[in-house]
């Protein structure tokens, strides 16, 4: 496939998911546009990364097949399904009462979170070395409330769709900002790179989706560059913070690359982008993982398991590291469903993503965006499809957590009684940078 591949087919399978999402910037677009990033990434950079071989051209082509083969299965019969104009208008009442209990709920945790780093490693420790924070926390020593991310991620999302609906009530605009600004700077305490990169992304898709339409535009553009700019700012920000910058990093080590100037910033997020595609094929050539039948896909069950039944471990979540020739454990999403069922497990979770994304895309456009409930699952399904070139997030026990939280809200705001002063409006106004009027 190689160049051949990003040149012609690439470009071709956006040209085709671009018309099965019915010319919308879809979920499937945003797959063959995620994807067309990696593989060009990995053409590209200098890095001299390991040949990919034909056997992992042809995995990749069976995953995202099937994602798109589940995906045609479900949104082929839009034309026969009826056409609703629902008017969802919610009761925005219990939408920001469930908003600001959220809120609590991890301003507690947090704080609780930051007094027993405090009392553990100092304020020193906390601001000049928050590596080592960091490295405790990889190697299990968890401080107690430093799941307050849970709640927090879903503050800048929340906000973003209550932005965006909330008919008047202008004078909780401000606290609206300040919560979601707390929320997100709160964040970067977990010392990773992920949490505060998820909710802006999050945020993102949210604004866009919730905006009644999907349909691509030029001025559209900004958001796709405010997602990238996001993504590099967050990622160069955290790694100086935790010691993970590109002078400290096996790129350098290795002695093959050899960056100077403003490009170093950008040397890392692009190695993290390429890396996952050399480090899959690794894996498919590998014959020591073990089949783990399903413990990776259901991994927050195995770990429950692991509690109740003594003599059973679970299996780690975190990828062998392999030689791309840097040392390298990120290998796409599709590594966990062949851990689990080999080349079936790579076909059924593709082909149960498809279907997964075709639900939500069918009830988000005859809903017209108007539903809480259907507005989340189409955000939470958009967030694994835009991480599955680098990991399968759907195995942390955050979204499954955040899933339910967030669609059991959405149903139950959906078919509130109403209220008068606080409604959840179906038609808004076109995405605007600014604020509503």
């Amino acid at each position: 496939m190689g160049l051949l591949g990003a040149i012609f087919v690439l470009p071709l399978l956006l040209v085709v998911t671009w018309r099965l999402d019915g010319g919308e910037f879809g979920l499937m677009t945003l797959l063959a546009a995620r994807w067309w990033g990696l593989i060009t990434a990995y053409l590209l950079v200098p890095y001299q990364y390991v040949e990919i071989g034909s056997r992992t051209w042809a995995v990749v082509g069976l995953s995202l097949g099937s994602i798109l083969l589940g995906y045609f299965v479900i949104v082929s019969k839009r034309r026969d399904a009826p056409t609703k104009d629902l008017k969802f208008d919610g009761n925005g009442a219990l939408y920001w009462r469930a908003y600001w209990s959220i809120f609590l709920v991890g301003a507690a945790l947090f704080t609780i979170y930051l007094f027993n780093l405090l009392s553990r490693f100092g304020l020193s420790t906390m601001l000049e070395s928050s590596h080592t924070i960091r490295l405790a926390i990889s190697r299990g020593s968890i401080p107690t409330g430093f799941h307050y991310f849970y709640a927090f991620e879903m503050i800048l999302p929340l906000a973003a769709f209550g932005y965006v609906r909330l008919r008047g009530e202008k004078p909780r605009l401000f606290a609206l900002v300040a919560s979601a600004g707390f929320a997100s700077a709160a964040l970067l305490a977990t010392t990773a790179r992920t949490n505060l990169t998820k909710s802006i992304i999050w945020a993102l898709i949210v604004l866009y989706v919730s905006s009644d339409r999907l349909r691509f535009r030029v001025r559209d553009l900004r958001l796709v560059f405010t997602m990238i700019a996001v993504v590099l700012a967050v990622f160069s920000l955290m790694g100086n913070m935790l010691g993970k910058s590109y002078e400290n990093s096996t790129l350098v080590s290795s002695g093959l690359v050899d960056i100077s100037g403003p490009l170093q910033e950008v040397a890392l997020p692009l190695h993290y982008s390429a890396g996952p595609l050399p480090t899959l094929d690794r894996l498919l050539e590998d014959t020591d993982p073990p089949v783990t039948w399903g413990a990776l896909t259901f991994h927050p069950l195995a770990k429950v398991a692991e509690v109740f039944l003594p003599d059973y471990d679970a299996p780690s979540h975190i990828g062998e590291f392999y030689e791309i020739p840097y040392r390298f454990n990120v290998a796409t999403f599709i590594d966990i469903g062949y851990k689990d069922f080999r080349l079936f497990g790579v076909a059924l979770t593709g082909w149960i993503l498809g279907i997964l994304a075709g639900v939500v895309t069918l009830h988000a456009r005859r809903m017209n965006k108007g539903s809480v409930c259907w507005t989340f699952a189409f955000s939470i399904v958009a967030l694994v499809i835009f991480a599955s070139p680098s990991s399968a997030s759907y195995i942390k026990f955050s979204y499954w957590i955040q899933t339910a939280v967030l669609l059991w809200l959405g149903a139950k705001v959906d078919v509130a009684p109403k209220s008068s002063k606080a409604l959840l409006h179906r038609s808004s106004p076109a995405l605007s940078w600014s604020a509503p009027k």
